[in-house]
């Protein structure tokens, strides 16, 4: 939507208001997946800005949504979100536990290379390596705070 299209050419306060006025209208007519697609958009505008607390909140919302409706792609994608923000605040046990079970998800649809990349995401959190120095190849521009 709109807020992607503002996400990519880098202007957030646009993405963010086009985000939660995605995901109000998406509320009023009953659209789950609407709704948690625009969760997860407002989740990585917070990231991206360091909220987060907000975007914890998001991606939780957007998970429990998800998991209501059985989008497992949305759901280990978001799985894998909520490992970052864990990941950014030091938390690497909690970290670790979300990327396993992005894993578990991307393996029980068949994407192997994003399996791939929450492994190399979960050796990051287990190594003890400063995760701020170090970033897998096929992140996309959503995993880290400034991919």
């Amino acid at each position: 939507g709109l807020g992607h299209v503002y996400r990519f050419q880098d202007k957030y306060t646009e993405a963010e208001e086009s985000y939660k006025l995605a995901q109000d209208i998406c509320t009023r007519i009953g659209d789950e997946l609407g709704r948690a697609n625009a969760l997860r958009g407002l989740g990585d505008v917070y990231r991206f800005h360091q909220k987060y607390t907000e975007a914890e909140q998001s991606y939780k919302l957007a998970q429990e949504l998800l998991a209501r409706i059985g989008d497992n792609l949305g759901q280990a994608d978001t799985l894998r979100a909520l490992g970052h923000i864990a990941r950014l605040q030091g938390r690497d046990t909690e970290a670790a536990d979300f990327y396993r079970r992005a894993m578990e998800v991307f393996s029980s649809i068949g994407l192997s290379h994003h399996k791939e990349d929450c492994a190399r995401w979960l050796q990051v959190v287990t190594d003890d390596v400063d995760s701020s120095l170090e970033t897998p190849c096929h992140s996309s521009i959503t995993d880290g705070v400034a991919n």
